[in-house]
């Protein structure tokens, strides 16, 4: 079936009858997926698209033009993965679907004819109706029920308080590359929206419920409840977190990045275009603008430091949190030797299958990024040979809920402090695993990942742009990310002594340390692999920074 606009009747959209649900199922949905970041299934071969449910937001005009279906569909890919996801729509009509195009051009999903007049299906959460249903329905802690499932309002006890006073049409949907979508109601309240409904108990809700019960004040945005979509059979997913709005100058990302910008910068105006690498006074001068109290390097520091420190504070909090909970979901447990087994049995088959992934795709690597590529592949099996020498922690730690997937993009700058955010863990991975406990050195390994993740693009974006083409030297950007990890590391021990969560030997913990960074780095290049490939080179260019490291401490 092609068609260039969807053509649709007002009693059609209104009744959501066949010849409105066939084209958008066979023509018009599928697209608007595979163009939206949080469709996580961009990789698989798809078979068809199926809409399971639909639940109507009727418009108090009671006009079908502005009414609204929030849709929940069924992606059936062919090597029979299935996953659902939660599709509002929207209808539009002239000078309103004008404004619409205008304002948000991603959410445009089909150009429509209505009637004699032209128009747009769109993102429905652009849609008033839509925004105001929601908010209401959690917050009442009411149920609207669809042809074949409900949503459930799950308000939290301060919610209404919280709350009071938010009128209807004040949110703005939150723009930018995110795994799922944000309403923001009047600066006050965050509404998370998830895409991909899977059956279980979301970590994302589970933790930050738990946590605003904890004793221990912890550095995460303030929990109001939730929605929940419950499938026919009884099982129930996520499908919305409501927190207060946390003001803030950007996230850790965009302050990291920046703040690196501007110390290789400063420095390259010092560098001589002759000099092959950094001399002793060009690291003289690196070394002394983080040294120097009151220079922005060394606030820099700092503010690396005071991130360890709320790290720390959630991993405290997280290991006490089975005080303020009723089930054994986060009560802490030892880290055994089945448990490192299963860590490196697992990396094994990570490693395997991402790098089967890699030499598929070779063909279709960047320039730049295929003697990266193919010194990954070259080193696969001594990486497995790596793991089976992996060194069991000798003292016993423990394991524990965890962030899951902790990186600069997570963390929310204010200015002056750190907001942890983004509870979900990695989005690739099985709902049951990212709930599962484990080390605590995984969210470390994460975050120093993220700084060799912003380091790379800052040298690379420097580099490219610097006046006749002069490079930074790789030993002045390893220099830069040795002095970050450290202060990290350093901080983040001190504040966690005596807790058992990390070993308390140096080669035990080196050895996790390391096993964690692999496998985070690992993972990193499958998720390029399939989303960004235009990034590839930067976990490709970290595992082979970390191989080449062996004897160095992490």
């Amino acid at each position: 079936m092609e068609q260039k606009a969807l053509v649709v009747s007002l009693n059609q959209w209104a009744t959501f009858d066949d010849a409105l649900k066939r084209p958008l199922e066979e023509v018009f949905l599928l697209p608007y997926l595979r163009r939206s970041r949080w469709f996580r299934d961009k990789s698989r071969c798809i078979r068809e698209l199926v809409v399971i449910d639909r639940i109507p937001c009727r418009a108090s005009s009671g006009e079908g033009r502005d009414s609204a279906w929030l849709l929940v569909v069924r992606v059936i890919c062919t090597d029979g993965h299935e996953p659902v996801y939660f599709l509002p729509l929207g209808l539009a009509l002239g000078e309103e679907a004008a404004r619409i195009k205008k304002d948000y051009p991603p959410g445009v999903v089909a150009s429509v004819e209505c009637e004699g007049e032209q128009g747009i299906c769109f993102e429905g959460l652009c849609s008033r109706g839509v925004q105001h249903l929601l908010l209401q329905t959690l917050l009442s802690g009411t149920v609207v029920r669809g042809a074949a499932g409900a949503i459930e309002g799950l308000p939290a006890g301060m919610a209404r308080r919280e709350i009071a006073g938010l009128s209807r049409g004040t949110a703005q949907l939150l723009r930018g590359e995110q795994s799922n979508s944000a309403l923001l109601y009047q600066d006050r309240t965050f509404l998370k929206v998830y895409r991909a409904l899977e059956s279980g108990e979301n970590p994302e809700v589970e933790i930050l419920r738990c946590l605003a019960t904890a004793d221990e004040s912890c550095p995460v945005p303030r929990y109001l409840g939730s929605l929940g979509y419950r499938f026919p059979g009884g099982e129930k997913a996520a499908l919305a977190l409501l927190m207060a709005h946390v003001p803030n100058k950007g996230d850790g990302w965009e302050y990291v990045t920046e703040e690196s910008r501007h110390f290789f910068n400063h420095l390259l105006q010092r560098i001589s275009p002759e000099a092959p690498g950094v001399d002793d006074p060009v690291r003289a001068r690196a070394g002394n603008y983080v040294a120097t109290p009151g220079t922005r390097g060394r606030d820099f520091l700092e503010k690396v430091s005071l991130l360890a420190h709320r790290t720390a504070s959630l991993h405290r909090a997280l290991l006490r949190g089975s005080e303020g909970s009723s089930v054994d979901s986060f009560r802490p447990e030892p880290f055994t030797s089945d448990d490192h087994q299963w860590l490196v049995s697992s990396l094994h088959v990570l490693i395997r299958h991402v790098a089967s992934g890699v030499r598929q795709r070779l063909a279709d690597f960047p320039e730049a990024a295929m003697p990266l590529a193919e010194d990954f592949i070259a080193r696969e099996e001594y990486i497995h040979c790596l793991l089976a020498d992996a060194i069991v922690p000798g003292a016993e730690i423990r394991k524990i809920r965890l962030h899951g997937d902790y990186h600069l993009g997570q963390v929310l700058f204010t200015g002056d402090d750190f907001i942890l955010t983004d509870f979900e863990g990695e989005p690739a991975r099985p709902l049951g695993e990212r709930r599962k406990k484990g080390p605590a050195l995984r969210d470390v390994a994460g975050m120093l990942r993220s700084f060799h993740y912003a380091v790379s693009v800052t040298c690379h974006e420097i580099s490219s742009t610097a006046p006749g083409g002069r490079a930074l030297p790789p030993s002045l950007r390893e220099w830069w990310y040795r002095q970050t990890r450290e202060v990290f590391l350093k901080t983040y021990q001190e504040d966690i002594r005596g807790l058992w969560l990390v070993p308390g030997e140096r080669a035990d913990f080196q050895a996790l340390l390391r096993l964690c960074l692999l496998e985070k780095v690992v993972y990193e290049i499958g998720y390029e692999l399939d989303n960004r490939p235009e990034w590839i080179w930067i976990p490709l260019e970290g595992i082979r920074f970390l191989l080449d490291q062996q004897d160095e401490l992490p």
